[in-house]
């Protein structure tokens, strides 16, 4: 069975660079100083920037893939499993984290169980229903504002961020843009980017958490559908201002093409092993605390993503 490799930097792993860096910031409110903890923010940008990520990679590897349909959504599962599992198991003999055997199968993180479910789900769509693509991203609405109203008890939850009463909402939501990078990918065609998309995704990023702090300040719970409609924009101008960017001159160094591409590689597992690094880290007060998380979560990372490539390469020596 061969492995499909890509050798360079592209503008896919320019956006999962940015999203890994996001993700982890968003989890970092305990380790900035008192008074700081706001800049611990967008999680929801790289979460949804992740997720397209992924389903514009999904569908360019499986519309060129020579494997069968077992061997490729077996490929996806052989990148997340064997990291998943011997962090999880490391964690529960020397760390004292919980461990169920559940965990074998769910791995318990809601990024993992989420992109799990979704790799089975899109390549069902993307074996069977590719030609209605829009038209089950579309459809998705419904479900998502249905549940929204049905839930106005909960309110104020942000109804994209929070993850523990919203979670159906969340999910609903991620695997809509997950179709959404699909579905660009699908037209595969030059993006014609320019300055001026750096210029709108600014200005998006701006009114994002622009109308977040309005909805927050005033309380106006109620008009929160507008938030992932400003998120769907974002996103849609990293992914053409990526395209731009990737173009420039600095960005053509072999050093910066290599330490993107090679962290954009490891967010799998930074995100396994940045919780338990950043726990660790609290007991320590800024900046100890906050520097140390990240090379912490760095060193692990790496040596992660370093054993679970050997394992894969024995499994597929070997069967």
């Amino acid at each position: 069975m061969n492995l499909e490799k890509i050798t360079k930097m592209d503008f896919i792993s320019l956006i999962r660079f940015v999203a890994t860096l996001l993700i982890t910031n968003s989890h970092f409110g305990d380790l900035y100083p008192s008074g700081y903890t706001l800049l611990a923010t967008g999680g929801m940008i790289g979460s949804a920037l992740f997720f397209f990520c992924s389903g514009y990679s999904l569908y360019i590897s499986f519309s060129k893939t020579k494997l069968s349909s077992l061997q490729w959504l077996l490929k996806r599962f052989l990148r997340i499993y064997p990291s998943m599992w011997m962090f999880r198991i490391f964690s529960w003999l020397f760390l004292g984290e919980d461990f169920s055997w559940i965990n074998i199968i769910i791995p318990g993180y809601l990024f993992l169980n989420a992109i799990i479910i979704f790799y089975l789900v899109f390549y069902f769509i993307i074996r069977y229903f590719a030609k209605y693509l829009k038209s089950i991203t579309f459809l998705l609405i419904i479900p998502f504002v249905t549940a929204f109203f049905l839930q106005s008890d909960r309110f104020p939850d942000f109804i994209i961020e929070d993850t523990s009463n919203c979670y159906h909402l969340h999910y609903f939501y991620l695997f809509a843009i997950m179709l959404s990078g699909a579905i660009l990918a699908k037209r595969n065609k030059e993006i014609n980017s320019n300055k001026y998309d750096l210029l709108k995704l600014f200005t998006s990023i701006g009114l994002y958490y622009g109308y977040k702090g309005l909805l927050i300040h005033y309380e106006l719970w109620i008009f929160q559908l507008l938030l992932p409609l400003l998120l769907i924009i974002v996103m849609y101008y990293f992914f053409r201002a990526s395209n731009f960017i990737i173009k420039k001159k600095y960005f053509r160094h072999k050093s910066v093409q290599s330490f993107i591409f090679y962290i954009s590689n490891l967010t799998l597992d930074i995100y396994i092993v940045q919780f338990v690094c950043i726990n660790y880290a609290k007991n320590y007060s800024f900046p100890i605390g906050y520097f140390g998380a990240i090379v912490l979560i760095a060193l692990l990372a790496i040596l992660l993503n370093y054993l679970s490539k050997q394992i894969v390469k024995f499994a597929y020596t070997k069967f």
